[in-house]
């Protein structure tokens, strides 16, 4: 077992210069030149409460893949010494959960990544959460990692922000986002959680970046459903706030951070973006009653809070019964390309009790359409699949083995990836050779509460939320992998 070391930079470079076999050679004559850069950006003035994001891009600037060691289960962003100072050239101390991410860990799997030239590895560091940032004044920001290739450490650009003294004017500005929540139920039974789901759409001219937190699961193999940070208020019927659970109030004070990382989804003017998030884990809402919630997000362009409508929902014994589960979708840009969508599917018990879920999405399924709003016709493939399938739906069956059932907790979350293929071949069902913009949804039958003399089509329908998918005429894919099937 290896020492602790106080410095997860240095950790890091240890374990991973060994795991991943790198070795100092001679080199040519010629002076080496670093096989990535490194840029960083963040807003320039920033609120003490406000989410502090700074994203780190490292950009593969060489013609070759780059690997980097990558700690499994650890923030990506925790690869990178970052430099933080006041005005009077002070180092910024850490807090106690920074000191604990930065301590790293005891023992560490250490495996390569490749980041392929051109491309850009892109963690993002909430900085407040992990330095003690909360006096005003001006600050500077640098990151910085070593090049195993070239034996040189790489440096950013120095970044200066300011926290101002004291909150900005009420009214700054017309907001560049808006935000609209609705919930699927009027009233949940006791013991259930409450699932909300949020429209943010760009009001301006311009693109923007919108912070989404990638969750995942404790052992970190798969992936919880994205939600859009950590901006909620829930209140009782007499206008209290809700009391945190013990997940929310360490999550809240600072004292521990979910297991995940911040990420940027682009917000292209006028358009719009969707997520679904669960309440229950960090706001306490067992006891019957009404309860008021709103969602309050930082505007992407002014950093400053934008609050979206209220709406109520009533705990109680006798709520109608619902669907036990909720499904969220999202990019996975792991395996999105040019011409190729990775769609993350993640399905969450909302219920009090277990279920069992299976892990597959049919065709029919699907909900795929085109710029138009049109549905996308089935290829030849997909009519033979959705003529198989209707007759197993019809039967009141979706083909999988009990084998394959998932028995899922309350609370507990089934992740899996689907591949959409844009060129139009064998591998998907539908005729997208044509590039553009599509809209996916998932529409799936409530099957965990059917019961046995029920058809499928006599079932609730969950929906999930809406993704847009655009592809390019022209790929970067020499050859196609994958197919439609979930992981």
């Amino acid at each position: 077992m290896m020492k602790r070391m106080r410095n997860c930079y240095l950790v890091v470079l240890a374990l991973a210069t060994s795991a991943l076999g790198f070795a100092h050679s001679p080199g040519p004559a010629t002076p080496k030149q670093p096989a990535f850069s490194i840029a960083i950006s963040m807003p320039p003035v920033v609120r003490a409460e406000s989410e502090m994001l700074l994203e780190i891009a490292m950009t593969n600037t060489s013609d070759k893949d780059v690997p980097y060691g990558v700690i499994a289960g650890w923030p990506a962003w925790s690869m990178f010494q970052i430099d933080l100072h006041d005005s009077a050239g002070n180092l910024i101390p850490e807090t106690p959960l920074g000191k604990r991410i930065h301590d790293g860990p005891l023992t560490a799997s250490v495996f390569s990544a490749p980041l392929a030239p051109g491309k850009a590895l892109r963690p993002i560091v909430m900085l407040n959460w992990i330095y003690d940032l909360g006096r005003p004044g001006d600050y500077t920001v640098q990151a910085r990692r070593m090049d195993q290739s070239s034996g040189m450490e790489v440096k950013s650009n120095i970044l200066t922000f300011r926290i101002p003294l004291s909150a900005p004017p009420s009214r700054p500005g017309n907001p560049t986002i808006s935000i609209a929540i609705t919930s699927p139920f009027e009233s949940v039974s006791a013991g259930w959680q409450i699932p909300i789901e949020i429209s943010v759409k760009n009001l301006s001219r311009r693109g923007a970046n919108l912070a989404v937190w990638n969750g995942q699961n404790q052992d970190a193999t798969s992936k919880e459903p994205d939600e859009f940070g950590f901006g909620l208020e829930v209140r009782d019927g007499h206008g209290n706030p809700v009391a945190l659970t013990k997940e929310g109030q360490a999550i809240f004070k600072h004292e521990e951070l979910p297991t995940g990382y911040f990420a940027f989804v682009p917000l292209p003017p006028g358009e719009m973006v969707e997520e679904t998030r669960v309440l229950g884990g960090i706001c306490d809402i067992r006891s019957p009653g009404l309860y008021s919630i709103q969602v309050v997000l930082n505007d992407p362009t002014t950093n400053l809070p934008v609050r979206s409508n209220a709406i109520r929902v009533e705990v109680n014994e006798s709520a109608p019964v619902h669907p036990a589960f909720v499904i969220t979708i999202s990019q996975d840009e792991a395996l999105t390309t040019d011409r190729r969508f990775g769609l993350r599917l993640c399905q969450t018990n909302i219920s009090n009790h277990r279920i069992k879920l299976d892990n597959y999405t049919f065709e029919q399924e699907i909900s795929l359409r085109d710029s138009q709003g049109l549905p996308v016709p089935w290829n030849e493939k997909g009519k033979r699949t959705i003529k198989e399938g209707d007759e197993n739906f019809h039967r009141g069956d979706r083909g999988v083995d009990a084998s394959h059932l998932w028995d899922l907790a309350p609370g507990g979350n089934l992740c899996g990836v689907i591949t959409l293929d844009g060129f139009g071949a064998n591998d998907t069902s539908w005729d997208i050779s044509k590039p553009g913009k599509y809209s996916i949804q998932v529409i799936r039958f409530d099957y965990p509460d059917k019961a046995p003399e029920q058809r499928m089509e006599e079932l609730p329908k969950v929906k999930t939320n809406t993704i847009t998918w655009v592809f390019s005429p022209e790929s970067s894919m020499l050859k196609k992998a994958g197919g439609s099937s979930i992981r």
